[in-house]
């Protein structure tokens, strides 16, 4: 699960974090940037294409991990295409390549999704999904953490020609050590009834509830969503009196090397933190508990970038951020796919995960507006707004108590209940 989970998170950030720093730093403008942001909008309607998966194994190693091998050999060699690539004259095509590429990290991510469920028996269902997370975490963090090392000292495209071999030893170490699953469900019997069950079912079990849960899952995470959008951008972007004489949008102006290297070190020691604490609590406190203290860390974490735009590119006080954020980014993510998972119907579950998952990742898009909310309110309106974003998410959580908590009972009963 660690090392799958790690070749599901490195390609993220090669569409995101990493790319946008690639355009900032190559003074492509702001509007431009926000823009950039629908360039992940696969991860965002995975569901449309999850039922093919479902219903079709490839003739290779097996349903499910046929399907995430294919998948990372194809986005690996988007990878590679990046280094013929060039911003700002490319800036077109490479649109088109992220967008491929965000394509087959998605199809990846319904099949690994499918997979974890399939082959965790009950009682290594926490752990297995804490190691899946850790393991995403610490993919993105060397594509957003230690590719800025590699870029500043060697450049662009040999960062992206490095991440895609890490993404092929990646795959190729962890279906090697991945089990096939002990119990395989028979595929459903037509395309068209793939489709179709999963949906009514989940409307048949929630009834009134099913739109107020699917609200959550939008909004719990919409604030971190918009804060993400343009932080690598507001790290690596010169400050205000070196930007205003060229006409740039100015940002606190560390270094390539700075973000990397304070990414590297302090995000991976509270990645695994993170890991831990939120394996514990989850252990110990009810779903309702989780979700609501971690959501309301991930809105009060936005402010610290506030507090960064004010105080300038002081790495302490960076290193200090890269924790806050990651801790809270982490333990918040480790409960909204809790709660996925406590909602979803065995029977459909590569479906509706990949529907779930996609709700959750809607924010991403609606963050194409982040652009113009911070060249019209800066950088410190912007981060005040990313935190008003995330308290509708909260708010939720509390409507919904008696809801989340008969949810959780009941997977506890049904836990108990004899296997037959």
């Amino acid at each position: 699960m660690l090392v799958l989970g790690f070749a599901s998170g490195l390609p993220f950030a090669l569409a995101g974090a990493a790319l946008q720093a690639w355009m900032a730093t190559s003074q492509v403008d702001i509007k431009t940037l926000g823009v950039y942001t629908l360039v992940t909008v696969p991860y965002g309607f995975k569901f449309v294409w999850a039922p093919t998966i479902d219903r079709y194994a490839l003739p290779l190693i097996g349903r499910r991990r046929g399907w995430m091998l294919v998948a990372q050999l194809l986005l690996i060699g988007c990878c590679l295409a990046f280094t013929a690539l060039e911003p700002p004259g490319d800036v077109e095509m490479m649109a088109w390549v992220a967008l491929a590429l965000a394509f087959f990290s998605a199809t990846y991510d319904i099949a690994f999704d499918a997979y974890r469920t399939e082959v965790l028996e009950e009682h290594e269902r926490g752990i297995g999904v804490a190691a899946s997370i850790g393991g995403w975490r610490l993919g993105n963090l060397m594509s957003a953490g230690l590719a800025f090392v590699i870029a500043d000292q060697v450049g662009w495209h040999w960062t992206y020609a490095t991440m895609g071999i890490s993404a092929l030893a990646g795959i190729g170490i962890g279906l090697w050590l991945a089990p096939p699953p002990a119990h395989i469900s028979p595929p459903p019997a037509s395309l068209g009834r793939a489709i179709i069950d999963p949906f009514v079912a989940f409307v048949r079990e929630y009834k009134r509830l099913t739109w107020a849960l699917l609200l959550l899952i939008v909004l719990y995470r919409l604030g971190d969503a918009f804060a993400s959008s343009l932080t690598t951008a507001f790290l690596v972007m010169p400050p205000e009196w070196l930007a205003e004489p060229f006409g740039l949008q100015s940002g606190v102006g560390f270094s390539l090397s700075e973000v990397g290297v304070v990414n590297k070190g302090f995000a991976f020691a509270s990645i695994l933190a993170g890991t831990a604490i939120g394996g514990v609590l989850m252990a110990r406190w009810t779903l309702f508990k989780c979700l609501l203290v971690f959501g309301v860390l991930q809105c009060v974490s936005n402010l610290a970038f506030v507090t960064l735009s004010m105080v300038g590119p002081a790495v302490e006080m960076l290193a200090v951020v890269v924790i806050v954020e990651n801790l809270a980014g982490g333990l918040g993510t480790a409960a909204l796919v809790a709660l996925i998972m406590a909602l979803c119907d065995q029977r459909y579950t590569a479906t509706q995960f990949a529907l779930l998952t996609a709700l959750a990742s809607l924010g991403r898009y609606a963050a194409a507006s982040s652009g113009f909310i911070q060249a019209s309110l800066g950088w410190p309106g912007f981060f005040i707004v990313t935190t008003i974003v995330a308290i509708p998410g909260v708010v939720l959580v509390l409507w919904l108590r008696k809801p989340l908590l008969a949810l959780e009972q009941r997977a506890k009963e049904d836990g108990a209940e004899p296997s037959s």
